[in-house]
């Protein structure tokens, strides 16, 4: 598991010469989480920040579960939309909100969150395999994704931002 309490991997101020190696090296990785225990993806580049202990950041008041959106977090002084994908896929949150994260997302219509159950950590797109996805499964996935790879022999499904919110755009 990774201890990541506020990881920032966006925009920086300036050229500086760290922040824009470490975005050469985001490119090519993954960043792994867990909803309800099942693995996921999201490439690295599409996180802005990954957010532990939300629950006291999050107004679940402000929810519009007609468009997804469950809740708003308070993100460096500004109310951005939180979404939880376990909704959209059917599955049931295998952790309290008060243990859940939240990944700060880039999308057209500005920053928004992503709660996920558990962050185990970053990989690089060579660790993984693709795979077909079963007939069966096709048809009842209602379009919130379309790859499942290989990790480790698990299989695990790489979430696209754009299905669960607006349209994406990746961090440069």
């Amino acid at each position: 598991m990774l201890a990541l309490n506020a990881v920032s991997l966006g925009k920086s101020r300036g050229s500086d010469p760290i922040l824009k190696i470490m975005r050469q090296q985001v490119v090519d990785r993954y960043l792994i989480v867990r909803l309800s225990g099942v693995g996921c993806l999201l490439r690295l580049a599409e996180v802005v920040e990954v957010c532990k202990q939300i629950a006291d950041q999050v107004d679940w008041q402000r929810a519009d579960l007609s468009v997804g959106i469950v809740g708003s977090f308070n993100f460096r002084n500004a109310s951005i939309p939180v979404v939880n994908p376990t909704l959209q896929l059917g599955l049931e949150s295998g952790c309290s909100r008060e243990d859940q994260a939240a990944l700060v997302l880039s999308g057209a219509e500005g920053h928004w969150a992503l709660l996920v159950d558990e962050v185990d950590g970053i990989a690089q797109a060579s660790n993984f395999v693709a795979c077909e996805i079963p007939l069966l499964l096709k048809n009842s996935i209602s379009g919130y994704y379309s790859e499942i790879v290989l990790y480790r022999g698990e299989p695990m499904i790489v979430l696209e931002q754009d299905r669960f919110y607006g349209i994406s755009v990746e961090v440069s």
